[in-house]
């Protein structure tokens, strides 16, 4: 199942500062740290990834899986530096920023307290991550592009998950972008692939996958175009 949510956005922003280049980057934490230290902001905070499914009355597991069509190329649209250690991280490497509210994200601009609780993904492979009891809102998306030049495309949000009460995990859906060759993006789908993602859950949980809501990404905001100014 498909549930079309946009058409014609605005294009995608590609952010290019001009900062002194990062010569030496451990994994991919430590060059956001870095960058965000340039640009004066906090550090960002990716939410944790699940490893189990423990009950708790104050967290529950998410699940879902973000993808580029036509497909992200990390080989023609990411850069890596033979003398960066630790660069090569970025691949395929996708930031989602999410909150306890609809904040969204502005293009080329790297707001430190919008990036406290973002979900560290990769294009096509499914995150489980672990968020406290409350409706999770996706305020936009960041894919890192080089690590010394600090570039990056930016993806709008807009969406939102209420996870139903009784939930201990939920399933959100598949996130699509449909983007032009400009980088404009065309199309916004969510995509119901609960038997895929119902498999991933019984073989990363070891789980029944009953115990997998399907509570998917809703449009939040009366977003015509790309991220919010």
């Amino acid at each position: 199942m498909s549930i079309r949510l946009s058409r014609n956005a605005s294009m995608i922003a590609c952010w290019n500062s001009d900062a002194s280049p990062v010569l030496q980057v451990a994994p991919l934490v430590t060059a956001l740290a870095i960058l965000f230290f340039v640009v004066g902001c906090a550090v960002p905070t990716a939410l944790p990834e699940a490893h189990g499914l423990s009950a708790t009355d104050d967290s529950i597991v998410v699940v879902g899986k973000v993808v580029l069509d036509p497909p992200f190329s990390s080989e023609l649209e990411q850069t890596t530096y033979w003398n960066v250690i630790g660069d090569r991280s970025i691949r395929d490497r996708v930031m989602i920023a999410t909150g306890n509210e609809s904040r969204p994200i502005q293009a080329g601009r790297f707001q430190g307290d919008g990036w406290q609780n973002y979900i560290d993904a990769h294009w096509g492979r499914y995150f489980a991550v672990r968020i406290p009891r409350q409706s999770l809102y996706l305020n936009g998306i960041a894919v890192p592009l080089d690590v010394r030049r600090q570039e990056f495309l930016w993806f709008p949000g807009g969406m939102v998950v209420r996870p139903p009460l009784d939930a201990r995990s939920i399933y959100v859906g598949t996130l699509r972008y449909v983007r032009d060759d400009f980088n404009q993006v065309l199309d916004i789908d969510v995509i119901d692939e609960r038997d895929e993602a119902h498999a991933f859950f019984r073989d990363r949980f070891d789980a029944d996958s009953t115990q997998l809501a399907d509570a998917l990404w809703l449009r939040q905001l009366p977003w015509e175009g790309g991220v919010a100014p």
